[in-house]
């Protein structure tokens, strides 16, 4: 298993989190002792997304740019590297357009599957990118499960039918299971829910603690048992940075076992370490974070997003950092790292896809953070 620190790239990482922890007039006169032998988590890596279809948007920016944009996402060599793709699990919501909104679902009715592969427009940047890029680290997310199981009878706001907890688990394992053969895709993490704790309009569905422990207990683990799935399970995605949604499940003795990672976002919050979750020896993941307000892509911003990086590892000790979502469609806020105009066809590269890329380019999955003071 490899160490955090190489002294090439990884010098550059090893300043910027030297430079963020220490004031200016303290650079010359401190040295800084790394110690290889006190080893902290293991890194899994780092992510984006291109859900609600932005993977199709890229596309339409023609074969070149989207290579390009392929390249400054995924590539070692001539981008940031990243190296975990964020999809999300197709509800068949009926909100939203073609720019942004959800993609169909693979079960339309209790008593219907349909897998058709253009049902779901990641599928082939998901191809592509682990063809060229090799990315390993698969996640699906459900926003919400298809209307026909909420209590809504919609994908927007409700909750998961107390009836339907067995359909939602054969659910996820149909899919894990038909993505691998019938598109050669390995869902390597299945998220059960995001945002939790919020209702929206678009595709969303709540939980509470007890209803994650009971689902995860009763329903997912034998399910899971049963059809052999091995897929990690992400468990909370909390819209904060907080394990309190995962708290049940960690601590129920059938819903632990798999409860492999305990997920959350870091919207309007501070990162906290997770105790229970360490305690458990349980993964943990951040998710999904970005700018909803403005749309600053200067350095100011980049060195932002770096400490954000930093506090993570360091303070929660996760063992993942995803950003939102890679490229997409709005130039008006910091949704993405890369802004496509889509009458243009063109984007614009944001700084902080370089300051984030200097910890997802260079720290690869599998190594390990060392102590540095």
């Amino acid at each position: 298993m490899k160490k955090f620190i190489r002294f090439t790239g990884m010098a550059i990482v090893l300043m910027l989190l030297l430079s963020i922890a220490l004031p200016a007039n303290m650079y010359a006169a401190s040295a800084v002792t790394v110690d290889w032998n006190t080893a902290y988590q293991t890194i899994d890596g780092f992510g984006v997304s291109e859900a609600f279809h932005q993977s199709n948007n890229i596309a339409l920016l023609g074969e070149a740019k989207q290579n390009e944009i392929y390249d400054l996402l995924f590539s070692t060599t001539n981008g940031a590297g990243f190296s975990i793709f964020r999809s999300i699990l197709g509800d068949g919501g009926t909100w939203g357009n073609a720019t942004d909104g959800p993609n169909k679902t693979m079960q339309p009715s209790e008593t219907t599957w349909d897998w058709t592969a253009s049902n779901d427009d990641q599928i082939p940047m998901i191809k592509a990118i682990q063809s060229t890029y090799g990315i390993k680290n698969i996640l699906y997310t459900v926003w919400s499960p298809p209307a026909w199981m909420k209590t809504t009878g919609s994908v927007a706001r409700g909750s998961l039918k107390t009836d339907k907890y067995q359909a939602y688990a054969t659910y996820l394992a149909e899919h894990i299971k038909n993505y691998k053969s019938k598109f050669g895709i390995d869902i390597t993490h299945i998220g059960i829910s995001n945002e939790p704790d919020l209702e929206t309009a678009y595709s969303s569905c709540t939980w509470t603690a007890a209803q994650f422990k009971t689902f995860m207990s009763n329903y997912l683990v034998p399910t899971f048992d049963r059809e052999g799935i091995t897929a990690k399970v992400i468990v909370g995605e909390k819209m904060t940075c907080s394990e309190s949604l995962a708290i049940d499940s960690l601590n129920d003795a059938v819903a632990v076992k798999r409860t492999d990672i305990v997920g959350c976002h870091n919207y309007g919050s501070t990162y906290v370490p997770f105790p229970t979750t360490k305690a458990k020896g349980k993964g943990i993941w951040q998710t999904e974070i970005s700018d909803m307000n403005g749309n600053d892509i200067t350095i100011t911003d980049g060195l932002k997003w770096s400490r954000e990086i930093h506090d993570f590892m360091t303070v929660t000790q996760g063992n993942a950092w995803n950003y939102w979502w890679g490229a997409c469609y709005k130039t008006y806020n910091g949704e993405g790292l890369i802004q496509m105009d889509m009458n243009s066809k063109t984007y614009k590269v944001a700084k902080r896809l370089y300051t984030i890329g200097q910890y997802a380019r260079f720290i690869r999955p599998g190594w390990q953070r060392i102590s540095a003071t």
